[in-house]
């Protein structure tokens, strides 16, 4: 797709120090693509089925709606080939949990 030729935005070089040496993490969170793919029906299906894998009703109080999911602005991610990278490892974003245990 070329995306190399016709990206000119900043890398975060957060792997800046690898082989590829060039950033496998873009500061893009709203194309149209990602867009598309976060509000596709399949996307909504599969997190409202996963949803449905918590207890989200218990002695007669709903504590969250399963079938509404909160859109997460995730950067594009990509691994050119020959990346040896597997790049981050398991983690958790800064105060995205945190955030949600607060009362509002």
């Amino acid at each position: 797709n070329r995306f190399d030729e016709v990206y000119k935005g900043p890398g975060d070089n957060f792997f800046g120090t690898l082989s590829a040496s060039r950033p496998e993490i873009y500061p893009i969170y709203w194309s149209q693509a990602q867009m598309q793919a976060r509000q596709s029906e399949e996307m909504a299906n599969a997190q409202s089925f996963l949803n449905r894998l918590w207890t989200f009703e218990s002695d007669g109080k709903q504590w969250f709606n399963p079938d509404v999911s909160v859109i997460y602005p995730d950067r594009i991610r990509r691994r050119p080939p020959g990346t040896t990278s597997k790049g981050l490892g398991a983690h958790t974003d800064s105060g995205a949990l945190e955030r949600w245990l607060l009362p509002a």
